[in-house]
């Protein structure tokens, strides 16, 4: 029996928490709630070649309509434990 493997990614995609999984060669779209949520982008179809690296560049590309002057950017995030062993979302 195979294991399936997994990938997971976070992004701030222009102020908003995305997350990106890659199950089985196919990447899915999450968007991020305040309180830890996820709701699936079924209307984007990530294209199964994209690398990891490249994500932030199609997020950025997919998601334009939805930039603020605020929040200009398209950043890939990395999880850390806290001293409270809460996880925290840093920009990287």
């Amino acid at each position: 029996m195979s294991q399936k493997q997994t990938e997971s990614i976070l992004f701030d995609v222009f102020g908003r928490m995305m997350q990106a999984e890659r199950a089985n060669k196919q990447w899915q779209l999450f968007f991020i709630g305040p309180e830890g949520t996820k709701r699936p982008v079924p209307a984007v179809v990530v294209p199964p070649e994209l690398t990891a690296n490249k994500l932030a560049h199609f997020s950025m590309i997919c998601f334009t309509n939805t930039l603020l002057p605020s929040h200009p950017s398209v950043c890939r995030c990395r999880t850390v434990r806290s001293k409270e062993d809460r996880i925290r979302l840093t920009i990287s």
